[in-house]
């Protein structure tokens, strides 16, 4: 009876020794590393000033991810224990595609959820998408526009060395005219799917930068070849 209150104690001190080793300082946290693009500048979502020093096991990762997500380029994220003392952030940010130009300039990424809205353009190397209505949408929130999700996911496709080549795409009447940086105009029609559309856009560009060509208009709303006039002919 004796040996076996023995073990109890034993085990019973054995445990308030792990939990006190717990809560001692050695596992306050001391650094916080971030995983991400850089999009996004780490004070906007981590609450430096209430993680540091705290306890490893004390953090609420729940609601420091519930934190997180309140910033609108914030994607998707995931917080990771590192013992003894550091917390790991794991971030995707939603990357600026577009703005789109209603009653507000809307800055969105390629699924059409608002990054930012502004009253004046700022100076960034992606297109604006002009449109006649406005959005009750706030940042944070996604446009639900057909033609707006078609020609974020044609951007998408594009890539960004076809992209900081393009200034403004007109929607009208389901129209769709890019306007290049060099007041070059393409007419986009419906006889190409997005992923044809934009290999012959991304094979034009490229061929136009190797021959240093201006475009004046590349047309393709009609079958056959694509009709295009080059400014320095």
């Amino acid at each position: 009876m004796n040996k076996r209150f023995s073990y109890l104690l034993l085990g019973f001190l054995i445990i308030l020794s792990l939990i006190s080793f717990m809560n001692s300082s050695f596992f306050a946290i001391k650094d916080l590393e971030v995983v991400s693009s850089g999009l996004v500048p780490p004070d906007a979502y981590i609450p430096q000033d209430k993680l540091l020093g705290s306890n490893i096991f004390h953090i609420d990762r729940g609601n420091l991810i519930e934190k997180a997500y309140e910033h609108p380029q914030i994607r998707s994220v995931d917080i990771r224990r590192s013992l003894p003392g550091t917390i790991v952030y794991l971030v995707e940010e939603r990357k600026p595609l577009a703005f789109i130009k209603a009653e507000h300039y809307y800055l969105v990424d390629r699924e059409a959820y608002i990054i930012k809205r502004t009253e004046n353009l700022e100076r960034l190397s992606v297109p604006v998408v002009q449109m006649g209505e406005d959005f009750s949408v706030d940042p944070g929130g996604a446009i639900k526009c057909k033609e707006i999700n078609e020609i974020l996911h044609l951007l998408d496709l594009l890539g960004q060395s076809v992209l900081q080549g393009l200034v403004q795409v007109n929607l009208k009447n389901g129209d769709i005219v890019i306007h290049t940086e060099h007041d070059g105009l393409i007419y986009l029609g419906d006889l190409y799917s997005p992923e044809e559309l934009a290999k012959i856009l991304r094979t034009f560009f490229s061929e136009a930068e190797q021959e240093g060509w201006q475009l004046e208009y590349l047309d393709l709303r009609y079958e056959g070849r694509p009709v295009y006039r080059i400014k320095n002919e």
